[in-house]
This record gives structure tokens, C-alpha cells and sequence, in this order.
């Protein structure tokens, strides 16, 4: 939610050139504190059957979301400055919006699965999103963008959590050595999806019309929970 603030405010000091490496050494500090962790445990291998199908389900779900996640958060700010014409440190509003809705969702979402089944906040939360994601594409009224951005955010904030309980439901202890496989999969749609965003976006030169594509993985995530909701482990219909 800052950190746009803080990069706005650092590029007063430092070009994009020289910030962009700088923050590039934060991560690495982290590689080098976690490869100093106790590594003596292997993980034990489990030679339980496990569904390969739900397992394809799911990684195709985390690769779609991580990616739509990322490209609405990554472009919002440059949407919002091309669409709104709002200078970079406005233009910063709308990712904090995001973000911060997200964040809000993530909050409030184990009390609202307390008493509705993961199935209906999943297809909700994905109904939430594209509706915002319809309005931010629409509008050109700042207030009215950052609300459809903050839509966004709180409509996608319980989707990744919901994803990795099925996972582990699906897959029971078999998620202890596929989980990586599961997060890299998401991982690479955090990298694919944005990519594409750009590359549509230069190719038509319109940023709508990249940011569009966040509609067809949203749709996407929509037909694959609903048409094969019965391989996927939801919780209870009704948790009450």
C-alpha cells in the first residue's frame, strides 16, 4: 500500500535506473538468510495416491490468479496516469487502493467463511472483481477508478487462500511436496500475465485493452470453478 508513495518519493532522489538495482539487493539479502536456514530435515516422501486432475485444477487456478493479481497491481498506476492523466505521485493512489482493499478482504474474509461455503465466496469474490474491473475500464473519474480499483482488491482478497486450502484438501499430505510446485506455478502467472497485459497494450496502443485480458482470466477462473467445482475440495456448503 506504501510502497508507491515511497518509490514516487525516492525518484525524486535517485533515477529509476539506479532505484529499480538498489531495490533488487532486498531480495537477495532474503535469498542469503534463507540459505542459511537448517536444511538437515528432508521432507519425508509420501508415496500416497494423490489427484492429478485436482492438481491441475488448482495450479491452473494459482496461475491465473497470481497473474491477475500481479497485472492489476502492476498496471493500475500507469492505467490510472494514461486514462486520468493524473501526474505519478496521483497515479500512486490507485495501487494503494487496490492493495489496500485487498488487505481489508484478507482481514474480514475467516469471518465471513465462518458462516458462507468457500464454493459461493469464491464465484462471489470473482463476480466482485470484474464488475471493478469493468468500472475502472469505463470510467475516466478518478474517484470512480480508484472505487472500481478498491472493488478489485476486496473481490479477489479471499481467492488465493480458498485456493491453497483445497489444495491441501485435495492433495492431504501430498501438499507438503507439491506446494512448491503449486507456488511456482503461481509464480510464473505473476510473470506471464503482466507480460501479456504489456505486450497487448503496445501492440494496440491502448493499456485498456491489455488490461481487458485481467477480464478473460477472471472469466477463466469463473468457468473452471464453476464446471469442475465437484473435483475441487470446497468446504461444506453450509459451515453453519
Amino acid at each position: 500500500m506504501v510502497c508507491p508513495f515511497l518509490i514516487a518519493a525516492g525518484l525524486r532522489y535517485l533515477p529509476l535506473t539506479q532505484l529499480v538495482p538498489a531495490l533488487g539487493v532486498l531480495p537477495l539479502l532474503f535469498a542469503l538468510r534463507f540459505a542459511t536456514l537448517d536444511s538437515s530435515r528432508e521432507a519425508r516422501v509420501l508415496a500416497s495416491p494423490w489427484n492429478l486432475s485436482a492438481f491441475v485444477l488448482i495450479t491452473t487456478l494459482a496461475f491465473l490468479y497470481v497473474g491477475t493479481e500481479n497485472a492489476v497491481g502492476g498496471w493500475i498506476a500507469s492505467y490510472a496516469r494514461n486514462v486520468a492523466l493524473l501526474s505519478a505521485g496521483a497515479a500512486a493512489m490507485a495501487p494503494s487502493a487496490f492493495w489496500g482493499a485487498l488487505l481489508l478482504g484478507r482481514g474480514v474474509a475467516p469471518g465471513v467463511l465462518r458462516s458462507h461455503s468457500e464454493r459461493s465466496i469464491y464465484r462471489l469474490g470473482l463476480l466482485t472483481a470484474v464488475v471493478g474491473t469493468i468500472l475502472v475500464l469505463t470510467t475516466h473519474v478518478v474517484p470512480l477508478l480508484l472505487t472500481g480499483a478498491a472493488i478489485v482488491g476486496l473481490g479477489l482478497a479471499a481467492l488465493f487462500p480458498i485456493t491453497v486450502a483445497v489444495l491441501s484438501r485435495d492433495l492431504g499430505e501430498n501438499s507438503q511436496r507439491l506446494g512448491g510446485f503449486f507456488f511456482a506455478i503461481g509464480n510464473m502467472g505473476g510473470a506471464t500475465i503482466p507480460f501479456f497485459v504489456g505486450a497487448v497494450s503496445t501492440k494496440t496502443h491502448s493499456l485498456r485493452a491489455g488490461m481487458a485480458l485481467t477480464l478473460l482470466s477472471m472469466a477463466l477462473m469463473l468457468v473452471i470453478s464453476a464446471t469442475c467445482s465437484r473435483r475441487l475440495a470446497f468446504s461444506a456448503e453450509d459451515p453453519r
